[in-house]
């Protein structure tokens, strides 16, 4: 298995891993469970929500598909002025 995502919460976690799997990359999310304690104890950022790929193979696609999935998602802080 290979890490290729951590995310700021766990909902945001399971949207990356639902969208590997849904191109064909298995995936898993670990650390969920820590997130609520991050408040009340200090944590690393190895506390925060990753996300797994299954296969080795698949880590640089992966990464890649992420990648674009994030560049599409950015919004410009001027998108719609005139």
């Amino acid at each position: 298995m290979r890490l290729v995502y951590t995310a700021d919460d766990p909902a945001r976690a399971f949207i990356v891993k639902n969208f590997l799997e849904a191109n064909g990359i298995p995936a898993t999310v670990s650390g969920e469970a820590l997130f609520p304690l991050r408040g009340e104890i200090s944590f690393s950022d190895d506390s925060l929500p990753q996300v797994w790929v299954t296969n080795d193979e698949d880590a640089a696609r992966a990464r890649r598909l992420i990648e674009e999935r994030e560049s599409l998602t950015e919004c410009p802080d001027d998108a719609g002025s005139a």
